[in-house]
C-alpha cells in the first residue's frame, strides 16, 4: 500500500518522509519469530507483553519508521 502524506496533518503516519520528503510508502510489520515490541523503561518484558509495532518504509530512500499498534490504526490493507 502506498499513502500520500499530508504535511499539515497531526497524524505522523500521514507526514512525508523525514529524511527525503518522499511520499510513497510501503506498510508492514517489523518481524522476527516473536515479533518486535516496544517496552517502556522499567517494565518487565515477557512473551507476548509490550506494544506491537507497524513499520512504514519510504520507497524513495528506504527509511523505516515504526508506529505503535495501540496508538495508531493500521493501514487499511493490514487490518
Amino acid at each position: 500500500m502506498t499513502t500520500t502524506p499530508n504535511r499539515e496533518s497531526g497524524n505522523p503516519q500521514e507526514k512525508p518522509c523525514p529524511i527525503c520528503s518522499g511520499s510513497s510508502y510501503e506498510w508492514g510489520t517489523p518481524g522476527s519469530s516473536n515479533g518486535v515490541y516496544y517496552v517502556p523503561p522499567g517494565s518487565m518484558f515477557g512473551f507476548g507483553s509490550g506494544e506491537g509495532l507497524w513499520a512504514r518504509k519510504c520507497l524513495n530512500c528506504g527509511n523505516v519508521q515504526l508506529f505503535s499498534k495501540s496508538t495508531y490504526n493500521p493501514p487499511l490493507d493490514l487490518q
